[in-house]
């Protein structure tokens, strides 16, 4: 079967907080009726201030408590059983809060927090307020004391005095009727008037001493009821003493918890402040890094770009030189060639006429040693005469107008035309020595030469 649902706020109508424990919740009960109930309370108008308190601990819904809500709420959380059960069904406050982002993780937290604080409060004021009812119940209840406090004083001083009213009577001497008093009346002859006169008197003080008695018995049994009312009385003041002090010091320990609970707030939204300045200050930190790292790249490119502007210049105009240079040297090669075509235009018949005279002279020596030789060697010199004998017909074949043939033996060439560069290691056929990056060869006889050896060949120097 499911519970019943309970409408009430039980925790405010005893004036506790949710995590309160037993002792709280029975203390508390006990407070409230001690101040409220009407059977508790000697008060004439206590069921009405009974009424008003429900009231004052149910203004925060508006409605008005009967007088058994009280003692339902001290059973019901009184009993863990029950107030499980009451726990599970009981109203949840009225307070709607705005649903929590995703963004915002701590929100349901802080308002968690938010209605515990809420709580605390409403259960803070209703303490200030049941303080103030037993102020109010204690400043009757002293009033109620000092006249309870002045009649057994009254009645102390009343009965002092009839008891020393009887111990003067009791100090007088007693004249004791009887035989003597007849015997002493007839010998001293005492007359009857004065004979009756002391016995009035001794009636008289007899009279009062019972009177005396009677009323001192009646003011003890007076004096006995207001002792064991002021007893009473001052029983219940201290009672009420011990809950104005308890309420006092729950009060003060609620006021030191906020008060501590504002200090450590404050520390709190301190230390956050101090935490959001030192993320400014690292994140200003950062983007300073960032701006001072973006300027050095700035001027990192700025240098390689004007680096790589004078590299590019000095690059065009050394290009520029060499281009300069290697235009220069082509006019002053073919101002050289074109000079040496017409030396060796001017000079070819003079040196044809020594070369046909040097061959003569080479083959008379020739021929000469080949006479010493054997035959074998005759027959080498002859076929290397016939070898010579070719050689110089393809030299005068030359000299005629044909001086670029390949077959041109290289003593007839004019090694004129423009010599190609041959790159990769060469032995110059001048000087025999070995070039390593390129040689220039003729374009007529394959002549490899090395670049002074070819202006001395052109030159006719060496």
């Amino acid at each position: 079967m499911a519970p019943a649902i309970v409408t009430d706020d039980y925790y405010a109508i005893l004036g506790v907080v949710m995590t309160a424990d037993t002792q709280a919740i029975r203390t508390a009960y006990r407070r409230l009726a001690r101040i409220t109930h009407p059977d508790k309370n000697p008060s004439p108008n206590g069921k009405e201030e009974f009424q008003r308190v429900g009231t004052q601990f149910s203004s925060s819904r508006n409605i008005m408590l009967p007088i058994d809500d009280l003692q339902a709420a001290y059973e019901t959380l009184s009993d863990a059983t029950k107030r499980r059960a009451y726990d599970f069904t009981r109203p949840k406050p009225s307070t709607s809060y705005p649903a929590a982002s995703p963004a915002s993780k701590d929100t349901p937290q802080r308002e968690s927090d938010k209605t515990a604080q809420t709580a605390a409060q409403e259960a803070n004021r209703a303490r200030e307020k049941a303080l103030e009812i037993l102020q109010a119940q204690w400043a009757r209840r002293d009033m109620d004391l000092f006249e309870a406090r002045r009649n057994v004083r009254k009645l102390e001083a009343d009965i002092t005095k009839l008891q020393e009213e009887e111990t003067a009577d009791a100090r007088e001497p007693v004249k004791q009727a009887g035989w003597w008093e007849s015997v002493t009346s007839v010998l001293f002859r005492v007359s009857p008037a004065e004979a009756n006169a002391s016995r009035e008197i001794r009636e008289e003080k007899e009279r009062r001493r019972l009177n005396r008695r009677a009323a001192i018995r009646i003011k003890s049994m007076e004096m006995l009821h207001k002792t064991n009312k002021l007893s009473i009385l001052e029983v219940a003041a201290r009672g009420l003493a011990t809950e104005i002090a308890e309420l006092k010091q729950q009060i003060r320990a609620e006021e030191q918890r906020q008060e501590a609970e504002r200090r450590a707030e404050a520390q709190r939204k301190m230390w956050e402040e101090s935490m959001r300045r030192m993320r400014e200050a690292e994140a200003q930190r950062q983007r300073q890094r960032e701006e001072e790292r973006e300027r050095k790249e700035q001027e990192r490119k700025k240098r390689e770009q004007e680096e790589s502007e004078r590299k590019e210049r000095e690059r065009k105009e050394r290009e520029r030189k060499v281009r300069e240079r290697l235009e220069r040297e082509q006019k002053e090669r073919e101002q050289q060639e074109r000079e040496l075509m017409e030396r060796k235009q001017r000079d070819f018949p003079r040196w044809k006429e020594d070369m046909v005279r040097k061959e003569r002279e080479r083959v008379d020596r020739q021929r000469q040693e080949q006479q010493k030789k054997p035959a074998e060697s005759r027959k080498r010199a002859s076929k290397q005469q016939q070898q010579q004998q070719q050689q110089q017909q393809h030299g005068a074949n030359g000299a005629n107008g044909a001086p670029n043939s390949a077959k041109e033996p290289q003593g007839a060439c004019l090694h004129a035309g423009w010599w190609s560069q041959i790159p990769g290691r060469a032995v110059c056929s001048v000087c025999s020595k070995t070039l390593v990056r390129f040689a220039l060869e003729c374009p007529s006889c394959q002549v490899k030469a090395c670049v002074s050896c070819k202006r001395a060949i052109q030159g006719g120097k060496r």
